[in-house]
């Protein structure tokens, strides 16, 4: 998976309003998405569309397991995976929406 594939299918999430995902090293051996994603002001709205986020990164083919740093950033605040109980890893991601 590189950049622009991941940044394309975040971007297609209904209700994202940026997308700045960088794929990359961090450390000597360990890959990983790292970036935000711009998500409404509605609180409820926001939560949604991040876990579509979450779900469109999943979906993606990977090679290998990639850390994932994405946060979801809105006039109501930051999220993260781990606040709508998701794991924060593409492989652990994939297998939770499957």
């Amino acid at each position: 998976m590189d950049e622009k594939e991941v940044n394309d299918a975040v971007a297609q999430v209904e209700g994202v309003t940026s997308v700045d995902i960088t794929v990359g090293r961090s450390g000597t051996a360990d890959w990983s998405l790292r970036g935000q994603v711009g998500l409404p002001d509605d609180p409820a709205q926001a939560r949604t569309v991040y876990e579509n986020c979450l779900r469109a990164i999943a979906a993606l083919p990977a090679k290998s397991n990639l850390g994932l740093y994405v946060y979801g950033k809105s006039a109501a605040g930051e999220l993260d995976p781990s606040d709508l109980g998701l794991p924060d890893s593409t492989a652990r991601l994939k297998e939770h929406f499957n």
